[in-house]
């Protein structure tokens, strides 16, 4: 190869170099950042809502104490007073169950021989409480009351002579509350009035967490 050849090919080379070195390079394509686990994603048209993030469980070793006061005013005099008390877990769903069979007087007729039946009366209380924390508790609260109602005594008219007793008929109180307590404060939380008569029912509850 003579000298001009090798010259002439020593400089293109030289060129060809040089000129890929002066191309501007390509920019990296951005970086997509993953989604964070905590970011909520839309979910797409006919795809099912994603679940929502599961309540934590009830503090478990927690009793709460449960007292219900019912006061029963029908007429003058002092009204009757009825108290339910219970303990349950935090948590956890308690019941308690009462009923008695009480004699009432049949009708009858003026100098008749006096019948009775018998007549079932029964205090039904279900409770269900929780504690939120900051000494507040969630109380889902249920009561059936069916209590005695009292018959009209005997009374003696002139010329007629003595009348019979007359029952009265029946009375019952049933419902179903979620309530907030503060521990340890009494509330009350209903107060009826019996459609038949000039009977109230108030119904105070207190839960208290015991430690």
């Amino acid at each position: 190869m003579s000298k001009t050849t090798f010259i002439t090919v020593a400089a293109m080379l030289l060129a060809a170099t040089t000129a890929r070195a002066q191309q501007p390079k390509s920019p990296n394509p951005p970086q997509t950042k993953p989604p964070a686990e905590s970011e909520q994603r839309t979910p797409a048209k006919g795809e099912p809502p994603q679940s929502a993030k599961p309540s934590e469980a009830p503090v478990t070793g927690v009793n709460i104490k449960v007292d219900v006061t019912i006061t029963d005013k029908a007429g003058p005099g002092e009204p009757a007073k009825k108290v339910i008390s219970m303990i349950t877990g935090n948590g956890q769903n308690n019941s308690i169950r009462s009923s008695a069979h009480v004699r009432v007087s049949n009708l009858s007729a003026p100098g008749a021989v006096p019948s009775f039946s018998y007549r079932e009366v029964k205090i039904n209380v279900d409770a269900r409480p929780l504690v939120l924390g900051e000494n507040k508790i969630r109380l889902n609260f249920g009561l059936q009351y069916e209590p005695q109602v009292p018959t009209v005594p005997q009374a003696i008219t002139p010329g007629v002579g003595t009348e019979p007793v007359r029952d009265t008929g029946t009375a019952s109180l049933n419902e179903i509350l979620t309530l907030t307590l503060e521990s340890g404060k009494p509330m009350m939380v209903s107060q009826a009035a019996d459609p038949a008569s000039d009977r109230q029912i108030t119904v105070e509850v207190t839960a208290t967490i015991l430690k």
